[in-house]
């Protein structure tokens, strides 16, 4: 016979997963408040080590994986293998609970580009994250300030140009500050500098410990509608797709 599982801890503990950039990292926090963090390099090795890592970041402040409550992801867009596996392993791990019967894990995803914008001061009114979609064509998000800790999202996650995202951004949105990793494959449009303000390259990484803070404020989801977003498929499958078409159904007459 199942023993039942043991009450959820008082103080809820969090692990928080970044693994859609160029660097990736995770974080501990209990009731919001940053316990530890760890940055990592990006890439299929670092990422496929993402359970022993955060196995030994639990263990170096004597804390049991069975004490873990919430699993924060940074959900996209970005790197289509980081994230996958990052969603492979938050599965696995809630569905492990659930047939262990431990105490549950709740999910919750945030998109990427709301992790990264959390970078920017005070001092900046409105923003928009920039990632590289190649093509010529950027994964991009529009936001304005609320309060000095606050965003608002102004323009969802879509796939865009960079000319076209400044041509669309309304006059009453500058001047506009770009912040996010695919700036440097982009080339700015000439604008008034006035208009426009590059965020230092220091800040354009979004990381676990801003996502441990503000992930509290996001839904959780159950783990078997947990999904990537990806805003286009990779490009892996958009190649299967175009050499394996679909037969277009025909109506019997």
């Amino acid at each position: 016979m199942t023993s039942p599982a043991a009450p959820l801890p008082h103080h809820p503990l969090a692990v928080a997963i970044e693994t859609s950039s160029r660097t990736s990292s995770i974080a501990l926090s209990r009731d919001g408040q940053l316990i530890a963090s760890e940055s990592f390099g990006h890439g299929l090795r670092n990422a496929a080590s993402l359970l022993p890592l955060i196995q030994s970041l639990l263990a170096s402040r004597h804390l049991p994986h069975r004490d873990v409550t919430h699993l924060y992801l940074s959900i996209g867009p970005g790197s289509f293998t980081g994230i996958r596996i990052a969603v492979t392993l938050a599965k696995s791990w809630a569905l492990a609970r659930q047939l262990a019967d431990e105490p549950p894990l709740t999910l919750v995803p945030v998109p990427s580009a709301d992790v990264t914008v959390q970078n920017l001061p005070p001092t900046c009114a409105h923003a928009a994250v920039v990632l590289d979609a190649k093509r010529n064509q950027v994964f991009t998000a529009s936001y304005s300030r609320t309060t000095a800790r606050n965003w608002q999202l102004t323009r969802p996650p879509r796939l865009d140009t960079l000319a076209n995202l400044l041509a669309t951004t309304p006059p009453n949105c500058f001047p506009l500050t770009l912040i996010g990793e695919g700036l440097p494959f982009h080339p700015l449009p000439t604008l008034r500098s006035s208009d426009i303000t590059l965020a230092p390259p220091d800040l354009w990484t979004p990381l676990a410990a801003t996502l441990a803070q503000i992930a509290p404020h996001y839904p959780p989801v159950d783990p078997l509608t947990l999904t990537p977003l990806y805003i286009r498929l990779p490009e892996a499958e958009e190649k299967y797709q175009l050499e394996n078409p679909r037969p277009i159904a025909t109506v019997p007459q």
